[in-house]
Parts: C-alpha cells; sequence; structure tokens
C-alpha cells in the first residue's frame, strides 16, 4: 500500500468514528428524553387516577346531600431554591405533551409565576413589538404614497432601521 493509500484510511476511519460518535450522542439524548418523557406519563396517569379518585368520592357525596370544602396548600419554595425546581420548570418547558398542563399542581404553578412574571413580558417583549409594528405601518404608509425615489427610499429604510433598532 501506498502511502497516498494509507493517510485516506486514517482519514475515512476517522470520519468514521466520528460519525459512530454522533450516534451515539444522538442515542444518549433520546434516551434522555425517553425518560423524561416516561416520568411525565406516569405524573400525568397519577394525576388521572386521582383525580377518578376525587369525582368517585364527589357523586357519594352528593349522594348523601354533603357538601364538600377543599382547601389546598402547595410548597412552591422548592421551586426556586435548588436544582430540581429548575430542572422541573425546564422539563416543563421542554414537554411535548401537553396533557401536562391539565394537573391542577402544574396549572397552580403556572398561575402562580404568570403574577411575577406579566409585568415583565408585557414590558420588554409586547411593548417592543408593538413600538416596531407601529413604526413598520408608518413606514410602509410612506412608502405607498409615493415617495419612492432611489435616496429616498435608501433615507426611509435607514430610519426605518435604525427606529425599530
Amino acid at each position: 500500500m501506498s502511502k497516498l493509500q494509507i493517510e485516506k484510511n486514517k482519514q475515512n476511519a476517522k470520519k468514521q468514528e466520528a460519525r459512530l460518535k454522533k450516534i451515539k450522542i444522538n442515542e444518549e439524548k433520546k434516551k434522555q428524553q425517553d425518560k423524561k418523557n416516561q416520568a411525565l406519563n406516569d405524573l400525568i396517569m397519577a394525576e388521572k387516577a386521582r383525580l377518578e379518585v376525587e369525582r368517585a368520592k364527589q357523586k357519594e357525596a352528593s349522594r348523601r346531600g354533603i357538601k364538600k370544602c377543599e382547601i389546598t396548600a402547595i410548597e412552591f419554595d422548592w421551586l426556586f431554591d435548588d436544582k430540581y425546581g429548575v430542572n422541573f420548570l425546564v422539563d416543563l418547558k421542554e414537554s411535548e405533551s401537553i396533557q401536562i398542563f391539565s394537573i391542577e399542581l402544574v396549572k397552580n404553578i403556572i398561575l402562580y409565576l404568570w403574577t411575577f412574571y406579566k409585568v415583565a413580558i408585557f414590558i420588554n417583549i409586547f411593548l417592543p413589538f408593538l413600538i416596531y409594528f407601529i413604526a413598520f405601518l408608518i413606514f410602509a404608509t410612506w412608502l405607498q404614497k409615493g415617495t419612492t425615489t432611489g435616496s429616498d427610499v435608501v433615507k426611509a429604510v435607514f430610519i426605518f432601521i435604525v427606529f425599530s433598532s
């Protein structure tokens, strides 16, 4: 074998090794995602079972004429203080299953967090979008009115870019 063939064989071996590494990494990621999905599915199934038991209790209570008063308390400090809370929120964000949002605990967590983030979302996301949208409408209207000479368009595009950023 010539040196050129040996070098080609080495390069092909390196490429094959890199491909195998990528495949292995992708398989590990898929396994991790499957574990997360399984944990979420288990949580959903447990919540469904709890709801079925609750409905049965409610039917029995209504049959007897008993009125029910339910008080729930949720301890949220774990959500902010340790890595499990952060991991829970990340898993919730990346979840492909919409059924998880039917769980009462998840609904309560979202409603609780919404009270804190509503103003920040409005100020940091909606208002800049609104300003950009209004600037675009003004720009488009101004172009539509007939000022379409080359230098005017360049100036208008420059003004729009500066104003919207």
